[in-house]
């Protein structure tokens, strides 16, 4: 084939043809052409070393075989992890349904005709596209309440290929498979993936724009800036953290010019390349700052915002919280870890000597993470050491290949866990803050079990030794195993959100029950729900027979100087969890209210995380909501 043939072919081919299908079949180059110049092409960030030279015919044909054969095996073990991820996100989905704060805030648009189909302030909680993605969901399912949810069990399903593949372009294949493993089975992604919040669209629209962004600062390549600014963008339009791609790219190239000084022309050509991607993003999401004029402008999001940060004076506390939740929620990441150690095995030859002492360690630490809960200790130690192996293998490939620094990759990670490491616990300590720096952690921790697994612990053994040491590597291959389904049973894979759901169900018989004992039933119920918007979500959108209800989002007791009696309209007021101070005060208030029934709510821990310390939690496994009537003005 002609080197102008090979420059056609690579033109022809799209940005997605051209990157990430060549990133699943484990070829980076855009052409397979010999006489094709490094500077055209997309280089496999770790190639495999050449060994065709002097080689027959047949042996090269065998080599070809082998690759062709290694890289089928990576796609079936890719597509299996990627099934499991979605069995796990989607297993018993009558478990779950709208529940957090801020589900609330973004599903209930379809439910609010009477308020604009806009929940009350809604900008102040995240830009408008998860929930308008949510809208039309429910749009083509005629309004099922639960239809949403299945959004993120698929974006959560393709954060999995997405680590996978920012993995692959960081560290290399196996890496990457290593990493699926681990997030297909985190009970943190899980967890977010089983609910209707921003984190997991926005980490699966960041960690793409991070991979795209680490093929266009390397390779100089014009369509990966198009995609990362595109990328960006969308995730800045899901999430107002959305810009954190901008922060980690260009904190890695910042940190590679600084530290490992490259000449001028290496540089200088990426830094535009990054500012293109800056202003690319921002003009992309630059009319939703004209959107928010109405509401105020960005100084009101912002003003918002700061009333989560906790300072300087509040970071020890807040970094002490968030391990403490990390550690409760990534029980389930020595399975995901488990399995990964299984997959890196299974590619390795029978031949390694591997003692029964060493395997025996590696399956006594497993074992005892996962009994005594220190699967967060052992991720945040291999990633650091993942950190530190990848540096030196990647600073020898630097020096060989100045055109694609391979060495950037390594910059990125490290600015993306500092930089999360440093300023989530300036903020309150919700668990969900943590999401990005889990990502980051998941992808150093991959390629620190990789680096592990390739180095000293295997040495080529003699062939005496080698059936002996195929069997310790194949008990090490089941104990893994075991482990990896142990640490699911004992991580409890799903949480049961439904608590919502069924104290709406109880709201509207005791409604019900009420407007029996009155002379003349009520036409209409009007349901003020106070500082609780998933609740909100499930009265609006249930249908009782027999009873119509108008459901209305409410801050404060202001409505009872506004309410006046009507027989045909009945007023009730429900207070929850986050109306703690009104529940106080309405006993104030008899002449004009009267406590209906008082319910008992057990929240999910993805809830009870976000509200409640450990000492709350432990005093209160059930959260009183009460059910008041406005009887008199």
């Amino acid at each position: 084939m002609s080197s102008a043939a090979c420059r056609g072919g690579r033109d022809s081919r799209s940005l997605f043809d051209g990157i990430l299908q060549r990133g699943l079949s484990g070829n980076f180059r855009t052409c397979d052409c010999p006489l094709q110049s490094a500077r055209n092409t997309i280089p496999d960030p770790f190639p495999e070393a050449d060994h065709s030279e002097g080689l027959s015919v047949s042996d090269e044909k065998q080599l070809k075989d082998d690759a062709l054969a290694e890289s089928h095996r990576s796609r079936w073990r890719l597509g299996t992890l990627l099934l499991l991820s979605f069995a796990v996100r989607a297993w018993q989905p009558s478990l779950i349904t709208i529940e957090h704060f801020d589900e609330g805030v973004y599903a209930s648009n379809y439910f609010s005709e009477h308020l604009g189909f806009r929940y009350p302030d809604q900008h102040l909680y995240a830009p408008p596209l998860l929930p308008a993605l949510f809208d039309w969901v429910l749009i083509f399912t005629g309004g099922h309440p639960d239809a949403m949810m299945w959004v993120n069990v698929v974006f959560g399903t393709l954060l999995v290929w997405a680590i996978w593949w920012c993995t692959r372009l960081m560290a290399g294949n196996s890496a990457a498979l290593i990493a699926a493993a681990i997030a297909s089975l985190s009970g943190f992604l899980i967890d977010y993936s089983r609910a209707a919040l921003t984190e997991t669209p926005v980490s699966l629209l960041m960690v793409l724009a991070v991979g795209f962004g680490l093929i266009a600062l390397r390779d100089r390549n014009r369509l990966a800036l198009v995609a990362a600014s595109v990328l960006t963008a969308g995730a800045w339009w899901t999430k107002y953290n959305g810009w954190l791609p901008l922060a980690i790219t260009g904190a890695g190239l910042a940190g590679w010019i600084v530290f490992d000084r490259p000449a001028w022309k290496h540089w200088a050509s990426r830094v535009v390349f990054w500012i293109l991607i800056c202003v690319g993003a921002f003009l992309l999401w630059s009319p939703y700052l004209n959107m928010l004029e109405k509401y105020g402008g960005y100084s009101a999001v912002a003003a918002n915002h700061k009333g989560y940060l906790v300072g300087l004076s509040g970071w020890m506390e807040s970094a002490f919280r968030q391990i403490e939740i990390h550690s409760e929620l990534s029980k389930m990441i020595i399975s995901g870890i488990a399995l990964g150690i299984v997959i890196r095995l299974a590619d390795s030859p029978d031949e390694l000597r591997l003692s029964w002492l060493r395997a025996g360690i590696i399956l006594g630490g497993l074992g005892a993470a996962i009994f005594i809960d220190w699967g967060l200790a052992i991720l945040i130690c291999l990633a650091i050491f993942g950190l530190i192996s990848l540096r030196s293998e990647q600073h020898r490939r630097e020096s060989q290949d100045r055109e694609h620094p391979t060495i950037l990759g390594w910059w990125m990670l490290l600015a993306w866990v500092i930089g999360m490491t440093v300023s989530i616990p300036f903020y309150q300590p919700y668990p969900r803050l943590m999401m990005p720096w889990h990502l980051a952690m998941i992808i150093a921790c991959a390629i620190g079990i990789d680096q592990t697994l390739k180095g000293r612990l295997f040495d080529k053994a003699s062939e005496s030794e080698s059936v002996r040491h195929s069997w310790n590597k194949r008990m090490l291959i089941g104990g893994c195993f075991a482990l990896c389904i142990a640490g699911v049973i004992k991580g409890r894979a799903v949480d049961d959100r439904t608590g919502f759901r069924k104290l709406a169900e109880q709201i509207a018989s005791a409604i019900q029950s009420e407007a029996i004992n009155e002379d003349t039933p009520p036409k209409v119920n009007v349901i003020y729900v106070l500082g609780e918007p998933g609740l909100y979500f499930h009265l609006a959108s249930q249908i009782t027979p027999g009873l119509d209800v108008i459901a209305q989002p409410a801050q404060g007791l202001g409505m009872l100087q506004t309410v006046q009696p009507n027989p045909e309209v009945a007023t009730y007021l429900v207070a929850g969890p986050h109306a703690e101070a009104e529940q106080k005060e309405l006993p104030n208030y008899s002449h004009q209210t009267k406590l209906i029934k008082e319910f008992a709510y057990q929240p999910s821990r993805l809830v009870k995380f976000d509200n409640w310390s450990d000492q709350e939690l432990e005093e209160n496994s059930e959260v009183p909501v009460e059910l008041w009537k406005i009887v008199g003005p």
